[in-house]
């Protein structure tokens, strides 16, 4: 019986879902349900007969919804009790993950688990080549400095070498798994507009209603991680989501500093973005009144940990 559903949302990647789900087959066989959703890709790429060649699920969206909604679609629809969202450009480099995924999570209903990210690249001949170069990664923290703007950063401290599974405070890297129930109760992405701040909002869910972000050093998720993107973003939207984060759950001070540094960097989309979060006011109290029913703890001991590791990498 299978236990985990791999999650692929994807926009315009080609070449890249095809590799991704084949290298997913070749490492984990039948052993995973594998969903596939086009986010209303524009590129020709034929990635239903992807999806038909791995024996993978196919949602096909007419219009953009964004990795948000796409992911809490897909989660919606998921057949298992735990799933494993994925980028449409990773890789694993070892056969045991599904189980080492899976028994994690069934320890623990209320965790959000972060694989190890690594970081890959295509060599000159098309081959799949580890950076071994790169620092190794200990999930994230989220600046909330002046001029951090609510920043998703990677952290290089082993919160606890002697362990294989720590404690983090946010998860970045593009390889979470969780239970389907526990996501669902958080409210998984909702709100979020077309992309951005989805690790942030996620994490900061997990923190307050008293569950744990933790990382999983025994299963390493390879990612291509790039600058280019095969399509746009919308700056207006990265601003709400930013925005949308900070009213739901940040302090007053933190969230005054965030929309005062925006006010003067950018007036123009500054104004759109708050035009937008006043047509979205009953939206948004309607979830805040919904996170103060489920929320164990205030955003406090977040914002410690949060602070610690943030701390230490201004110093490093």
């Amino acid at each position: 019986m299978k236990e985990l559903t791999v999650i692929i949302p994807f926009l315009n990647e080609g070449e890249e879902v095809y590799n991704t789900v084949k290298n997913l087959r070749d490492t984990a066989s039948d052993k995973i349900n594998i969903m596939l959703i086009n986010d209303a890709s524009e590129d020709g790429y034929d990635y239903k007969a992807v999806a038909d060649k791995f024996d993978a699920a196919y949602i096909c969206h007419s219009e953009r919804k964004g990795v948000a909604a796409s992911r809490d679609e897909a989660v919606e629809n998921c057949p298992t009790e735990f799933f494993l969202l994925l980028d449409g450009h990773m890789r694993f480099f070892q056969n045991d993950w599904v189980e080492l995924i899976v028994q994690e999570l069934y320890k623990d209903g209320r965790a959000l688990l972060c694989c190890q990210s690594i970081s890959f690249k295509k060599d000159t001949d098309g081959y799949d080549v580890i950076e071994t170069d790169k620092v190794t990664t200990y999930g994230a923290y989220i600046d909330l400095s002046e001029n951090g703007d609510m920043r998703a950063k990677w952290n290089t401290k082993d919160p606890n070498p002697e362990e294989n599974v720590v404690d983090i405070v946010c998860v970045l890297g593009a390889a979470y798994a969780c239970n389907k129930s526990y996501w669902k109760y958080l409210g998984g992405l909702k709100g979020l507009r077309s992309y951005g701040l989805d690790e942030q909002l996620i994490s900061m869910k997990v923190w307050m209603e008293g569950g744990k972000c933790k990382l999983l050093k025994s299963v390493g998720a390879g990612h291509i991680y790039r600058t280019n993107f095969p399509y746009k973003t919308a700056d207006i939207d990265i601003l709400y989501n930013k925005f949308y984060v900070a009213e739901l759950f940040l302090p007053q001070p933190e969230k005054y500093m965030l929309f005062k540094y925006w006010e003067k960097q950018i007036p123009v989309l500054y104004r759109q973005a708050i035009s937008k979060m006043v047509e979205d006011r009953s939206f948004i109290k309607e979830q805040s009144s919904y996170y103060q029913t489920i929320f164990n703890h205030s955003i406090d001991k977040f914002l410690l940990a949060n602070g610690e590791i943030h701390k230490y990498m201004s110093n490093f």
